[in-house]
């Protein structure tokens, strides 16, 4: 069966960064555990991607997350396993609570089908009991699945965080009790401030602070001006370069004049699309918003003239 989607480059690049332990591990103790050391990479352990299912005319189905889903092993007086899967999502759907409910009820499923297969294989369930009719008995367990989305969009998340968002029924509705709600768990960098940004570790915290910083291109120069060694690991260096749109000096490797040259860059991105827009209030604004933000003049209209504008 084809995949649910071709990864473009953005999607290979955050799996390549997820699929390293400590990252994957930073996400779960930033979001789940508000930064806490609670899971370690070593506590991460890889599963099949892939959730399969047969629909109702007997079709197969299979249903790839965007990044590895994981078991969470973490012993806390008991043994907790957990399965988490982590989408990669670029732009704002809104349909997104659906489609966290239709991911994680596919990997209940795939557990529902493992724990039946081994009861028809062990043949341990008494005939003609409700354990043996349905291939399942009262001790089985399923593991608690639970969906994490990284937001990468320049725009703050305006799309449903609930199932209950997508529904046209008043909030203090009766009905409502009777109607189950599902939560996305997502993790959108531009509603947080600078702590809750620390508690996803030096990495994905430098990447998200990117993200949110991505609002307001002149919010991107101390990112860009300041050194990070954050950078000099391949894998967020190439995600933070891919968020930008731009090459990023290293800390070790590149001088502040190149680090002048790469918010320039930055900058005259921002211009030529508000050109392109059309909006010349919006150009105007964006010049004295480079002054007010202590941008030199004579550094403003090189920016202006090499980008093809009269300044």
């Amino acid at each position: 069966a084809k995949r649910r989607k071709t990864l473009g480059k953005m999607d290979v690049l955050t799996r390549q960064f997820f699929e390293n332990n400590e990252n994957f591990a930073a996400a779960v103790n930033g979001y789940l555990f508000r930064g806490r050391k609670v899971v370690s990479a070593e506590d991460v352990k890889e599963l099949d991607v892939t959730e399969t299912r047969v629909d109702k005319n007997g079709r197969l189905v299979k249903n790839t997350r965007d990044l590895a889903g994981r078991v969470v092993v973490r012993r806390v007086n008991d043994i907790c396993c957990v399965i988490i899967g982590i989408e990669d999502q670029q732009k704002i759907d809104y349909t997104m609570p659906l489609r966290c409910l239709r991911v994680d009820s596919m990997r209940y499923d795939q557990q529902l089908r493992r724990i039946k297969n081994e009861h028809r294989t062990k043949k341990d369930l008494k005939i003609g009991t409700a354990e043996y009719q349905c291939h399942f008995s009262k001790n089985d367990k399923v593991l608690p699945v639970i969906t994490i989305v990284v937001y990468w969009g320049s725009e703050p998340w305006d799309g449903p965080h609930t199932l209950y968002d997508m529904m046209d029924i008043s909030k203090d509705s009766e009905l409502l009790h009777f109607i189950s709600d599902y939560r996305v768990n997502l993790i959108d960098a531009h509603s947080m401030s600078e702590h809750q940004l620390c508690e996803y570790g030096e990495k994905l915290g430098y990447l998200l602070g990117l993200v949110k910083a991505s609002e307001d291109r002149l919010s991107m120069r101390e990112y860009i001006k300041t050194p990070s060694k954050v950078l000099n690991d391949y894998e967020t260096r190439a995600l933070a370069e891919k968020v930008v749109n731009h090459t990023l000096p290293s800390s070790e490797e590149e001088d502040e004049d190149m680090r002048n040259k790469a918010f320039e860059e930055v900058l005259k991105e921002e211009w030529v699309k508000g050109r392109e827009e059309g909006c010349e209030e919006k150009q105007n604004a964006f010049i004295l918003s480079m002054r007010k933000n202590g941008i030199p003049e004579e550094q403003i209209q090189i920016i202006l003239k090499d980008a093809k504008v009269v300044g």
